[in-house]
């Protein structure tokens, strides 16, 4: 395997679960990109998973130490941020790949860096929650990864996906990952929102026929601009999705339930106000989705006021 240096930036709850499986497999070949108070932070009490403390290798934006493979697993607000932070780690060639909700992170990172190969990806199912006691993970979930047609596997895909199978993460590479990556984004624009509105753990959604019938309506949304642009997506996936949530860990939360809690900025920019701007685009109407971008949008900007 070619990949000797292998960094990921954005250790919360999905990229600190990851980041112990490689930590835990490649010791100081992988690194954890953080600087100032984050790395203090870290090189003093570490990433702590399930109870267990670890102290991945950590690298600052300073340092020019070129990577194989940068892994993205922050949050689509900070995601220009750490494009800019990566910048001295990045050669001609550098693998990227983004596990970023939403449908843009690629496009952003292939803008910023022409000669890396940018790669589409995601990480579906990973039940993970940030507590004052560190990440709680109950399901690791699996990355989908590729370039939008894998029907023929290029090098660099399979070695990205031997990596993190060596490493014990469950990766997948799919024929079509841009139908993927719409199908995850209309999951999240679906689920996240609806609960993060409603303040529902995963069990209501099966419980409550309000909720389902809003998270439906959203991802309907999708759907039709999926179809305006040309995206393989159909109605069994809107019910695949449906029965999948319906079934999730009862007790979970979406990463945009965790973030209205803990009164942090939501990717609702992403999530409903993608559909709006891609709405606008292809002429769908996106009431649901503008209905839901005004009450999170609304919500968001009092608690981070307040705080």
């Amino acid at each position: 395997m070619s990949m000797e240096k292998v960094a990921l930036i954005g250790s919360g709850a999905v990229g600190g679960v990851y980041a112990k499986y490689l930590h835990l497999t490649y010791g100081d070949k992988f690194y954890v990109v953080a600087n100032k108070s984050r790395r203090e932070r870290l090189e003093k009490q570490g990433l702590r998973v399930n109870g267990i403390v670890f102290k991945p290798r950590l690298i600052s934006s300073e340092e020019e130490t070129k990577m194989d493979l940068i892994i993205f697993a922050v949050k689509n607000y900070d995601l220009e941020q750490a494009i800019a932070d990566v910048k001295n780690l990045v050669k001609d060639g550098t693998i990227m790949l983004p596990l970023l909700n939403g449908i843009t992170a690629s496009d952003r990172i292939r803008e910023a860096y022409p000669t890396a190969r940018t790669l589409l990806g995601l990480s579906m199912g990973i039940d993970a929650l940030r507590t004052e006691d560190g990440i709680v993970n109950t399901d690791d979930g699996v990355v989908q990864l590729g370039y939008e047609d894998n029907t023929v596997i290029s090098g660099e895909v399979a070695e990205v996906d031997e990596y993190l199978r060596n490493a014990g993460i469950c990766s997948k590479v799919f024929p079509d990952m841009k139908r993927m990556l719409w199908r995850k984004w209309m999951l999240n624009v679906g689920v996240n929102q609806a609960s993060a509105v409603a303040e529902a753990k995963f069990k209501y959604f099966g419980q409550n026929k309000e909720l389902l019938t809003l998270f439906r309506s959203a991802m309907l949304e999708v759907l039709a601009i999926a179809e305006a642009c040309k995206v393989n997506l159909t109605m069994e996936d809107v019910d695949q999705i449906e029965e999948v949530i319906v079934n999730f860990t009862p007790e979970g939360k979406t990463s945009m339930l965790q973030d209205i809690e803990a009164k942090r900025r939501t990717e609702i920019d992403y999530f409903a106000g993608t559909v709006i701007e891609y709405g606008k685009k292809t002429g769908v109407p996106t009431p649901v989705n503008d209905t839901l971008y005004l009450a999170l949008k609304a919500k968001e900007d009092i608690y981070l006021k307040e705080s």
